[in-house]
């Protein structure tokens, strides 16, 4: 632990907090391309500075809304407002 943060770094520690294998996989291969496309590009002056640089690669390479096809393209958040409105109207 450093700075109050839990850090995991290799797949066993992500599998012992619980994760599948799969989804271990997943985290890391996250973690791996966060190093490789952000941290590892520069000498950063400030931790704000990286954190700023980090949220804007997360934000540019995974879309912050995910629609599906078979929801209509709607956000699965979206999808479930409409569901429970439309249940409680027929109740």
């Amino acid at each position: 632990m450093r700075d109050g943060c839990l850090l995991l770094t290799t797949p066993a520690e992500l599998l012992y907090k619980g994760l599948s294998d799969a989804e271990a996989r997943h985290v890391y291969h996250f973690f791996a391309l966060l190093q490789k496309n952000v941290l590892n590009r520069r000498a950063w002056a400030t931790r704000e500075e990286l954190r700023i640089a980090m949220v804007t690669w997360i934000e540019r390479t995974y879309p912050p809304t995910p629609t599906s096809r078979a929801l209509g393209r709607l956000t699965p958040i979206e999808y479930e407002l409409i569901m429970t409105t439309n249940a409680t109207q027929a109740a």
